[in-house]
């Protein structure tokens, strides 16, 4: 009788602890589940807005193409081109193992307009409009209503089997340069020299006002984009030719680094200029008033 009573009293309580624990098993792998489905969502969402950018930053870049410097660009081309470019890009980016499908229709995740300032509240907001358009704004979905949703990781242990995940990115195009200063271990695409912009009325050397604003140079030349060649055929954008001689030349060659022609010019005119190039100037390029530079006229 002694020994019994203390048996019995073991196997009641392992008989409880049993639904016990498998309650809280229950309970732990559910928080688990939601746990993994969220951090596979905030994954994707990243991925998602890494895709969205680059498709933005892509059709922006076709905005400012060769025919923008045209007196009649065709807007309807690099429409065209820039949405094309967008799709491209997007469709090589995986979101959640499945490449990002970007529509270009009406109404669709691909949008072409300005950015416009409110004159009462001078908030910005963006228009879309065909007429030569500067801003890129990329909608990116994935969601019930496109039908392509996030599957989830727990599919049958969370609450739910798919989550929408919606991304916008813009790019946008201006005028307003403060100045270039080259990210570390890369280089600014800027050529180290300096074209005379403006002369007084009476001297007839080629300027930049003269020439390129007023479209007054000749077009003889334009640039394949297809096999990255100069031809011999008008592209309607103007030309100027680059003089560089003491007093009637209307070019100089900025002194970057050792200020040294030969091959120092060649890799900047090819690679652009780094942040060792531009030392002299802090390690960046700002073209303000107190910028002061001892230029060149030799151009050998």
């Amino acid at each position: 009788m002694i020994h019994s009573s203390p048996l019995y009293r073991r196997s009641t309580r392992r008989g409880v602890l049993v639904p016990i624990v498998a309650v809280a098993l229950v309970a732990v792998m559910g928080g688990i589940a939601l746990v993994l489905d969220r951090m596979w969502i905030e994954m994707a969402r990243q991925e998602m807005r890494i895709a969205s950018e680059a498709s933005a930053l892509a059709a922006a870049r076709q905005l400012v193409s060769d025919d923008f410097l045209r007196s009649n660009p065709h807007s309807d081309q690099r429409i065209l081109r820039a949405k094309t470019a967008a799709q491209t890009v997007a469709a090589q980016n995986l979101v959640a193992g499945k490449p990002l499908i970007l529509h270009a229709g009406t109404e669709g995740d691909i949008r072409l307009g300005r950015l416009m300032a409110n004159p009462g509240t001078n908030r910005i907001s963006f228009t879309e409009t065909s007429i030569d358009p500067r801003t890129v704004v990329i909608l990116a979905r994935r969601n019930q209503q496109r039908n392509n949703p996030i599957a989830l990781l727990m599919n049958g242990i969370s609450p739910a089997e798919t989550a929408d995940v919606v991304v916008t990115a813009e790019a946008s195009i201006e005028n307003r340069i403060i100045g270039i200063r080259p990210l570390p271990g890369s280089t600014a695409p800027v050529w180290p020299l300096a074209i005379l912009s403006e002369t007084a009325s009476n001297d007839t050397r080629e300027t930049w006002s003269r020439q390129i604003l007023q479209r007054l140079g000749p077009d003889h030349y334009s640039f394949n984009e297809n096999t990255g060649a100069v031809q011999q055929l008008p592209d309607g954008i103007p030309e100027m030719t680059l003089t560089f001689a003491f007093e009637s030349g209307n070019a100089v060659l900025l002194p970057f680094r050792s200020a040294r022609p030969g091959q120092d010019l060649i890799r900047m005119i090819s690679s652009g200029l780094s942040e060792q190039d531009l030392s002299i100037c802090g390690g960046a390029l700002i073209p303000d008033h107190s910028l002061v530079l001892d230029c060149s006229t030799e151009a050998t």
